[in-house]
């Protein structure tokens, strides 16, 4: 039995091989049968017997691992087709043994005649060895291609692997230096629109321009010059277009005059290092391996060493920079050093050639004509330049004159009035795009061939007297001075912050200082806007902005009578702010219901609220700074005590304390608006205007997860109830754009809400941002932007999760780097030991997370808690977390209480023993979890291995007892044949 059991084995597995091909068929059983035959037949003589049962066994020696391949290829058509192979030798060998044994008398010649079936059984033998073989080599190509397979899937998964890492550090770096300035494509794309085909075409083939362009050539800076509106942001953007659609590694800036931003030249090296890494994406590896990791903020001496370590990985490169002649002279000094700076024509590190568009102003002027600057100079003034000049404003002009309004056909049927403008234009354009643009929107007013003729006789031929010509006529409609005029409209626009939305200049207008209050019908309609045109334009995202940045310069320094004054809008802009505020904080009032506040919300009327929350100190300090009386009986201090009053006692009724202005350990408002806050001392608003700033300035100091925990943050913190009024605010805005209907809303008041705030729903939850009042289309984007303000250090094994996630400090990233990425053993900080150490007190921090997981939950107020009692914890539906109320409580002397016990020695000494306790208490924990769990495995194993055995000795059995079985039934029918 020993030596047919390994037959009997291996023919099992073969059943299991190909029972799916034989599924259903009769086809197996002449595997089992002929064997049953031929041990009944064979058992009475012991000799045959003998050599059947050594035939199976050389039979079993040469089968294939059944039992191995049935596993891994059972289902393979190929394998199955030389399993047949082996079916036919067995079947071959069966056949011819039963023809042996069917012989008569082939008991008595056996022993003589089995000699000549051996050298048939060899043969039979020698296939079986042969098919066998094949079967392996068959598993082995199938393995092969197996492998090959895998490792193509594996190739495919890693490089994919690979691809999301590389995009994760891209985004990651571009994050780390985005500058929010508006996409230098869309400038691009802007530009070549206003271009016409061909026009640039002198610049492209001027011979200092193709030397620029290539390597070898000996200038390294190319400055281009000339007057104001004389087309040069169009001729960079050609120069682009141009160098980009040759292969060149081409990238640039656009400077511009809008808003107030410091630091100008470390903007433009982030844009700069940013276009490099979004073009070359493979080296933001380096950029986030050297720099993100240990930078957290891209400092201008870190930019200044990154940008050469770039191009130097480039090897050859091309920046331009377009009107830099816009900036402060301080900014414009500094951004021309850091230019100069990385300048190359060596070609062993890198070249690098510079392209500078701006006026030519003085200080310009010296620092690119110096000796020794190397740079090669085109003025769009000179003769030739200019003839290319003229002969492309002369086919703008054919263009232009093409597509004027249709009643132009009837003011001029034989086109000769429009021939004459045309020759007038071309003579006194002086060269200037911006000059011939101007004219030809004013004529779309022109109604009549006299005024036409006139129009065309008096036109200017500089930008200063075309401008006051300009404002001359506009000033003129009197519909709009209920409004403060024309001037009014410029005024807002020159001075904000920021761009402002159409909508927000609007509900400017509206609050006048001479104003005691604001109704919603008192908002002029957007056509207003219309009579400031041609000066102005509305931007894709419908902030209003100056066509040129000529025209701010112009109203700030005119001498025609054209000048705006400063004080007179500041004062202007911090009434109109601080009316808003005051009005927008009767939506925390907990006397209006929520239906009250949100159809006020819903009506626009607080559409300047987020500008004015964020900058209504600024505003008023500027005032205050440019001179603007301050005494308690003018109008804008009399507004900013009712601000205060009002916040005051609506503190009160909410939490029943008034607020205490004394400054926290550390608190600082910052060094730029100190000395303008004294000049407030004497107004109640002070303190205020303080704490104001000063929880901006705190944000800027703290580190965190994501916006929802500065938000948290600032709501906690802040002294005031302005933080509660933004958050309250922002959450009402998206559940009436969530909401397809609102009881007592009328549907257009809902439809034009929609319309007005859909693009500027989600503002960034960092105060001390300036997008906290612009606002985003969409939560991905808003989210996007904050990664600007997290300056997260991540994990640089690419395969754990917080490579991706991060961590808010490098102190973090090195607690986790020794506890998942370091052999050694590290023993585990409970997180109440962690915040006794980093901070000396554990603190708690309530989040604001109600109204944000489902924006379809309608915001309403807290229910505050009266004088005496303890405050009330916000219902889940509140989305403002009531501020905590020993911020406004603290006084110094209860502060230097504070600072005594947190450095008390026995104070330290007893934490010290709570902090060994609690990692005695979790080694403990961590050692019975590590025993339980070696424990189980254990046992997991021994039951695996006893129910393999057991599985074993099962099989064994059923086959010893199947092969006695055979021989006792032969033997009981070989008895009944002898009886």
């Amino acid at each position: 039995m020993a030596r047919l059991q390994p037959f009997l084995h291996g023919m099992e597995h073969y059943a299991k091989v190909v029972e799916v091909l034989c599924n259903g068929t009769p086809y197996l059983s002449w595997i089992w049968a002929p064997i049953k035959l031929m041990l009944m037949v064979s058992v009475d003589c012991l000799d045959a017997f003998e050599k059947l049962i050594d035939a199976y066994a050389k039979i079993a020696d040469l089968l294939p691992r059944f039992d191995r391949l049935a596993v891994a290829l059972g289902h393979d058509h190929n394998f199955q087709a030389l399993l047949a192979l082996v079916y036919t030798d067995i079947l071959e060998f069966h056949r011819r043994a039963y023809k042996f044994l069917c012989r008569k008398s082939w008991k008595v010649f056996f022993a003589s005649m089995w000699s000549g079936f051996e050298s048939r059984f060899g043969a039979i033998l020698g296939n079986l060895a042969y098919h066998s073989e094949l079967v392996d080599k068959e598993a082995v190509s199938i393995d092969i291609s197996d492998a090959m397979t895998r490792s193509r899937l594996d190739e495919e998964r890693w490089e994919k692997q690979e691809r999301e890492w590389t995009a994760q550090k891209v985004r990651t770096v571009l994050a780390w230096l985005s500058t929010d300035d508006t996409p230098p494509e869309d400038i691009i794309e802007k530009h070549t629109r206003e271009c016409l085909p061909d026009s640039c075409d002198w610049f492209l083939n001027h011979p200092k321009t193709k030397s620029w362009l290539r390597d070898g050539a000996p200038h390294a800076l190319l400055w281009l010059y000339g007057k104001p509106g004389a087309g040069k942001s169009t001729i960079c953007s050609s120069v682009v277009r141009h160098a980009a659609d040759d292969g060149v590694n081409i990238f640039y800036y656009f400077c511009s005059y809008l808003g107030r931003i410091a630091e100008n030249s470390s903007r433009l090296l982030r844009s700069v290092a940013a276009q490099i890494v979004q073009k070359h994406q493979d080296l933001a590896i380096h950029v986030y391996e050297n720099y993100c990791q240990s930078h957290p903020v891209p400092t201008r001496k870190g930019l200044m060493s990154l940008l050469p370590e770039l191009l130097e990985g480039l090897g050859t490169a091309r920046i331009v920079v377009d009107g830099i002649d816009e900036w402060a002279i301080g900014e414009q000094k500094e951004a021309l050093r850091d230019l100069t700076r990385l300048v190359s024509l060596d070609p062993s590190l890198y070249v690098c050639k510079i392209l500078v568009a701006s006026r030519d102003t003085l200080d310009i002027s010296r620092i690119l004509r110096k000796k020794g600057s190397r740079a090669a100079l085109v003025s769009l003034s000179d003769e030739k330049e200019n003839l290319a000049i003229n002969n492309s404003i002369q086919n703008f002009i054919k263009h232009k004159l093409a597509n004027l309004p249709d009643h132009f056909s009837e003011l001029s049927p034989d086109a000769v009035a429009l021939e004459k403008v045309r020759e007038v234009l071309l003579t006194k354009s002086d060269g200037m795009f911006l000059w011939v643009r101007l004219v030809l929107d004013s004529m779309d007013t022109v109604y009549s061939t006299d005024e036409l003729g006139s129009l065309v006789e008096e036109l200017p031929t500089d930008l200063d007297t075309l401008y006051s010509q300009i404002l001359e006529r506009l000033c003129n409609a009197p519909s709009i001075e209920r409004y403060g005029g024309v001037l009014a409209i410029l005024g807002w626009i020159c001075f904000a912050r920021r761009p402002l939305h159409k909508t927000e200049i609007l509900h400017g207008l509206a609050i006048r200082p001479m104003e005691s209050s604001l109704m919603p019908l008192s908002v002029p309609i957007p056509q207003i806007l219309d009579h400031c045109k041609p000066l102005i334009e509305e931007r894709p995202d419908s902030t209003i902005v100056f066509v040129h940045f000529s025209i701010t310069e112009f109203l700030l320094k005119s001498n025609a009578g054209w000048r705006i004054s400063q004080q007179q809008t500041e004062l202007s802009i911090s009434f109109a702010c601080a009316t808003t505020v005051l009005r927008g904080l009767d939506l925390l009032d907990p006397q209006k219901t929520s239906s009250e506040c949100f159809m006020s919300i819903a009506s626009r009327v607080h559409r300047l609220l987020p500008y004015s929350l964020k900058f209504w100190v600024e505003h008023c300090l500027e005032y205050a700074k440019c001179g603007g009386s301050l005494d308690t009986s003018d109008l804008l201090p009399r507004r900013l005590a009712n601000l205060q009053l009002k916040h005051e006692k609506l503190l009160q009724q909410t939490f029943g304390r008034k607020i205490n202005h004394s400054r926290l350990i550390g608190d600082s408002v910052g060094h730029s608006f100190e000395d303008s806050l004294t000049l407030m001392n004497h107004l109640p608003v002070h303190g205020l205007m303080e704490d104001t700033l000063s929880i901006q300035r705190a944000v800027i100091q703290h580190s965190f997860e994501n916006g929802e925990d500065a938000e948290a943050f600032a709501t906690q913190n802040d002294r005031t109830l302005f933080s509660n009024l933004v958050a309250y605010f922002e959450s009402s805005v998206l559940y009436l754009l969530t909401q397809d209907n609102i009881d007592g809303i009328p549907q257009t008041i809902l439809q034009a809400f929609r319309k007005s705030y859909a693009s500027t729903a989600f503002r960034c939850r960092f105060p001390s941002c300036p997008q906290a009042s612009t606002g985003f289309a969409s939560d991905e984007t808003r989210l996007q932007h904050e990664m600007v303000h997290l300056h997260r250090v991540k994990c640089k094994i690419a395969t754990c999760q917080w490579s991706r996630i991060g961590f808010s400090s490098k102190a973090r990233l090195d607690a986790h780097n020794k506890k998942h990425h370091d052999f050694q053993p590290t023993l585990f900080i409970p997180p109440q030991v962690r915040r006794l150490v980093e901070g000396g007190e554990s603190s708690q921090r309530n989040l604001v997370e109600e109204g944000k997981s489902n924006p379809n939950l309608p915001p309403t107020l807290p229910k505050f808690h009266a004088q005496g009692e303890e405050p009330h914890t916000p219902t889940p539906s509140t989305p403002i977390t009531p501020m905590h109320q020993e911020s406004f409580s603290h006084n110094s002397q209860q502060q230097q209480q504070q600072h005594q016990n947190m450095i008390n020695p026995a104070t330290i000494q007893q934490r010290r023993n709570e902090q060994a306790s609690l990692i005695q208490q979790r080694q403990q924990q961590i050692s019975q979890y590590q025993y339980q769990n070696l424990q189980a495995q254990a046992a997991l194993a021994a039951q695996a291995q006893a129910a393999a055995q057991a599985q074993q000795q099962q099989q064994q059995t059923s086959i010893e007892a199947y092969a006695k079985a055979l021989a006792q039934q032969h033997r009981q029918e070989l008895q009944h044949q002898q009886q």
